[in-house]
């Protein structure tokens, strides 16, 4: 019997734990997990930035190109039962940011997979806590505690339209029982 091919798409801010809750959504989809920095870390190794210091707008025209060439990869030589995990900080009125989306979204239709975004949900005060752990820093990730308040408060996850996108309250939920909550989402609106 064949499985459901997904593309998952957990959005959240810096911090919020995409990546600790895609690690463990991955195993039980039988996916590949592409986690941001998996693609951004290809450009970001090379300058090694300080995880605060804002970077160049250059940086992220190299970054989107690995983006593209990723899912272009994925396209056209992933087995075609193959379902994967994907990881974003997306914010509203980003509009080359919210493209990454569109662009993951497309290549799940062109698979015939189903793509379904995951906005991670936090209190600010918990991502602030959360951003500032020592290992982020080693991982070239963000690392400002203060920024991570800042943008928590003012800004919001951007939802993908036209797309059965779950919500999901992480503040207080360990990330086996986000993953068990994404797991039921997919179940529930299975096409």
């Amino acid at each position: 019997m064949r499985h459901p091919v997904y593309f998952v798409h957990i959005l959240g801010f810096a911090g919020s734990g995409k990546l600790t809750i895609a690690k463990e959504l991955a195993p039980q989809l039988r996916a590949v997990l592409v986690d941001n920095h998996f693609i951004n870390n290809v450009v970001l190794g090379l300058i090694e930035p300080d995880g605060v210091t804002p970077l160049a707008s250059g940086v992220w025209v190299n970054i989107r190109k690995v983006r593209a060439i990723a899912l272009e990869t994925i396209q056209h030589y992933a087995r075609p039962d193959r379902s994967f995990v994907f990881t974003n900080e997306i914010l509203e009125g980003e509009p080359l940011a919210e493209q990454a989306c569109s662009d993951i979204a497309k290549v799940a239709e062109a698979r015939g997979a189903t793509y379904r975004p995951v906005r991670l949900l936090i209190a600010p005060e918990e991502l602030a806590r959360r951003v500032a752990s020592p290992e982020r820093a080693s991982q070239l990730k963000e690392i400002d505690a203060e920024a991570a308040l800042r943008k928590a408060r003012t800004r919001r996850v951007y939802t993908p339209p036209n797309h059965k996108c779950l919500d999901l309250e992480i503040t207080n939920l360990s990330p086996t029982h986000a993953a068990e909550n994404i797991v039921l989402h997919l179940r529930r609106t299975e096409a």
